[in-house]
């Protein structure tokens, strides 16, 4: 059965993410970011961007480390020697995400019972923070739900050798799974193995602050921590700390303040109900919530991004637990007997209507919008069709992955790129990087047909959705 459920959930995240290159929706940030990484590391070199150092006013040689931290990436290495392709991203992420069911699932049917491991493994590999991670390129987080999934598991069967080396390892997939170590470590205070839980919060928490105010500014040059976007809580993680044990209830008041905050979080804990909060797992929630919804970056509050993928396996694994706990309290054995099922078919059934009524991507699969219309995927592929092999080429988010490893490649931010060929999309001319969204370098990423030509470029392909020039 875990086996049936992982290939089930692998071919369905293969088939989502290569339908999202093939139908031009995989860009620039990030796929192109994190091919570009592994080139890199494939080539035994620390990762490098052009496309982000360029965008974003870093130095040419910028150590992505520094960006983020995510040396575990270098596991991937050997698929890269195999096919050096975006796609390889796609395989390797649809793969990591699909192999989480199987610790999840060996959890829960500890827990309850066959039956409800395989409703719950289903709900885990159709949920909103699943679908909306495989839609969305490729990120390092991939590796996370494995991870978080395979040390709780182990831990369920007191293998805390295991539990520890996959807890540490962690620390490796970003800067930020510190934290969730912290939290990880008094989970296992709290099942009785008092000074290993210590030792792993202290090791999380002092990873965390030696990455981000030390390893990561060494490595990018000096340049500060660039995602610490909590103004509202202090200037440093420190203040921040400081403000949630002094303020607690306005840190809840910053958490559920706008709309969509609160539609976010009905979306991720109303399929499970009251249960995560029976179990002490449910304390490995506070950081992954804390960290979106006290930002004040919106793109963090909602569910289209990778944001919801780490939590996903705690809020199953939590639900679980959870019912462990309510039934074994239970006196009556029909009801001790059909609580758990009935509970597994609520959380199936509310992921369920969730995907639905926000339309995800899996819901999408046979979607004629926009992005899908088969007139822009046709005008799309002309234009890459028009620019040459081995060429220096400006392209605009959309149509750079397509280009990437037979072309020389950056993304599209000027009236003058300084490079021989030009392909944008004729209304998506305007891409700006988060980082430079509210600034005054926003201004230079606009693209203008007028300006091009201006600067000695003349169009070789125009069509409704594409323009490709050539100097």
């Amino acid at each position: 059965m875990p086996a049936a459920l992982v290939l089930g959930a692998f071919a369905t995240y293969l088939f989502v993410s290569f339908k999202d290159e093939h139908d031009f929706v995989s860009g620039a940030y990030d796929l192109g970011i994190f091919h570009q990484a592994m080139v890199s590391w494939s080539h035994f070199h620390l990762p490098v961007s052009s496309i982000k150092n360029s965008t974003e006013g870093l130095p040419p040689h910028y150590d992505l480390l520094a960006d983020h931290f995510h040396p575990i990436l270098v596991l991937l290495v050997p698929s890269y020697w195999i096919w050096p392709h975006p796609g390889t991203l796609l395989v390797d992420q649809a793969a990591l995400i699909a192999l989480s069911i199987v610790p999840v699932y060996r959890f829960c049917r500890r827990c309850a019972g066959t039956p409800v491991a395989v409703i719950l493994g289903l709900a885990y590999a159709g949920s909103v923070g699943v679908q909306s991670a495989v839609n969305f390129d490729f990120h390092e987080v991939a590796f996370a739900p494995l991870l978080i999934a395979f040390a709780l598991e182990r831990a369920q069967v007191h293998s805390w050798r295991w539990a520890t080396a996959s807890a540490l390892l962690l620390l490796c997939v970003k800067e930020d799974m510190g934290l969730l170590v912290f939290f990880l470590g008094l989970v296992f205070a709290v099942w009785g193995v008092r000074r290993l839980g210590g030792a792993l919060a202290v090791a999380g928490i002092g990873t965390f602050l030696l990455v981000t105010d030390v390893v990561m500014p060494r490595l990018g040059g000096g340049l500060s921590y660039a995602y610490w976007t909590y103004p509202a809580l202090g200037p440093t993680p420190l203040s921040a700390v400081a403000m949630i044990l002094t303020h607690p209830f306005r840190v809840v008041g910053i958490a559920t303040a706008a709309g969509l905050k609160r539609s976010s979080l009905y979306e991720l804990l109303v399929p499970f109900s009251v249960l995560p909060l029976v179990s002490p797992i449910a304390l490995l929630a506070i950081p992954l919530l804390a960290e979106r919804f006290l930002s004040d970056r919106p793109e963090m509050w909602t569910d289209n991004y990778q944001y919801s993928l780490t939590l996903m396996p705690v809020l199953i694994l939590a639900a679980a637990d959870g019912l462990r706990h309510l039934t074994a309290r239970l006196g009556n054995r029909s009801l001790r007997e059909a609580l758990p099922l009935a509970a597994a078919l609520l959380a199936l059934a509310g992921t369920a209507s969730v995907s639905v009524a926000n339309s995800t991507p899996f819901e999408q699969i046979d979607s004629h919008s926009y992005e899908y219309a088969p007139e822009r995927i046709r005008d799309l592929r002309a234009a890459v069709a028009a620019v040459p092999p081995h060429v220096t080429v400006a392209a605009s988010d959309y149509l750079l992955v397509p280009l990437l490893g037979r072309d020389d490649v950056a993304l599209l931010h000027d009236d003058d790129p300084g490079t021989t060929w030009v392909a944008y999309e004729a209304d998506d001319a305007d891409f700006v990087p988060w980082q430079a969204q509210g600034t005054s370098r926003a201004a230079s990423y606009a693209v203008s047909l007028s300006d091009l030509e201006a600067a000695g470029y003349q169009v070789v392909l125009s069509n409704d959705y594409a323009v490709v020039l050539r100097r």
